[in-house]
C-alpha cells in the first residue's frame, strides 16, 4: 500500500466517523424496535480469487433503524482501497442485521449494493458481503469484532495481443470485461 494510498484511506474512514459521531447512539442495551443505528467499521480483506495482491482494507458507516426486537435495516457507504482492486471504490449499500441472541451482542450481517469506481477506466459493479459478529461494551462504545465474506464486481478494461509489422504488441482494449474481487474478511465495528 503506497503512502498516497494510506493516507486518502485514512482520511476517508476519519471523515465517515466525523459525521456520525455527534448522532450516533451506544448500543449497550437489547435492540427495541424503532430504535437508530449507527455502525462504523474497518474490514481487512485477505485471499479470494486474487490472493496475491496486497491485502485490501476497507472503511464504511452505516445508518439505519431497528425494524423489530431482532432485525435491523440500514444504508451504508464506504471507501475501499486501491491495492486489492484496479481502482479505489466507494460501495453504497442496504444493510441487514439479524441479532442472534436476545441481548443483541451476536449478530449476523449483510450488505448489498453497488460499488462506484473513482478512475475512469474501471466501472463499478454489484457488491454483496455477508458477516457475523459479537459486541462488547468497552466504557461509552461498544466494539465488535467481525468475520465473513466479500464479493465485488466491476468491470475494468480488457488486454489484446495485436501484431504489428511482424511484432506482437500487448496492449489495453477498448471494451470493458466482466471482473470481481472475493476477499475473506475480518474487521472492527464499532458502535458509539
Amino acid at each position: 500500500m503506497t503512502p498516497n494510498n494510506i493516507k486518502i484511506s485514512l482520511s476517508c474512514f476519519l471523515l465517515l466517523a466525523f459525521f456520525t459521531l455527534n448522532s450516533a447512539k451506544a448500543q449497550f442495551e437489547p435492540p427495541v424496535k424503532g430504535d437508530y443505528f449507527n455502525k462504523n467499521k474497518i474490514n481487512f480483506l485477505f485471499g479470494g480469487n486474487n490472493y496475491n495482491r496486497s491485502k485490501g482494507l476497507n472503511f464504511s458507516t452505516i445508518n439505519g433503524i431497528q425494524v423489530s426486537d431482532h432485525l435491523a435495516a440500514g444504508i451504508g457507504i464506504g471507501f475501499t482501497d486501491g491495492v486489492k482492486y484496479e481502482s479505489p471504490i466507494i460501495p453504497v449499500f442496504l444493510n441487514g442485521t439479524l441479532s442472534l441472541t436476545g441481548d443483541g451482542k451476536m449478530y449476523l450481517s449483510g450488505d448489498l449494493g453497488y460499488s462506484f469506481a473513482t478512475e475512469k477506466l474501471v466501472k463499478g459493479g454489484m457488491l454483496g458481503e455477508i458477516s457475523l459478529g459479537r459486541k462488547i461494551r468497552i466504557g461509552k462504545f461498544a466494539i465488535a469484532p467481525e468475520i465473513g465474506y466479500r464479493f465485488d464486481g466491476y468491470k475494468g478494461r480488457g488486454v489484446e495481443t495485436v501484431e504489428l509489422d511482424g511484432q506482437r504488441i500487448i496492449r489495453v482494449s477498448n471494451s470493458n470485461v466482466s471482473k470481481y474481487v472475493d476477499s475473506f474478511s475480518t474487521g472492527l465495528s464499532v458502535f458509539f
